[in-house]
């Protein structure tokens, strides 16, 4: 239990120095997720093909993608600049692949 509260501290921690770095509004990972889901249906994306990217096991837990009313959540999709996004994925990546090589030398 310990090594789980710490593995989320540190993802946090990781998050936010990125989220800083980007000049990113105050977000959490999970809030993150929501913003993610909800452009992609935005910009086309289907149902099925969001819950697939999501990995819902069941549509029905995509479904408040569609039903989102939120202005503040929509303000917020919108002022993030796609290039912001493609750092945050490249940075994530690099921090996945620093962890990879730590997990593959241990």
């Amino acid at each position: 239990m310990l090594a789980s509260r710490q593995a989320g501290w540190s993802v946090t921690k990781i998050f936010d120095e990125i989220r800083e770095a980007l000049g990113l509004p105050q977000l959490t990972p999970h809030k993150l997720r929501h913003l993610m889901l909800t452009h992609l249906m935005d910009h086309g994306l289907d149902l099925y093909e969001v819950s697939l990217y999501a990995r819902h096991r069941s549509t029905a837990s995509t479904e408040i993608y569609l039903h989102i009313a939120d202005a503040k959540l929509a303000r917020q999709v919108n002022h993030i600049h796609e290039q912001q996004w493609k750092r945050l994925a490249s940075l994530f990546q690099e921090r996945e692949m620093q962890g990879e090589e730590a997990n593959a030398t241990s």
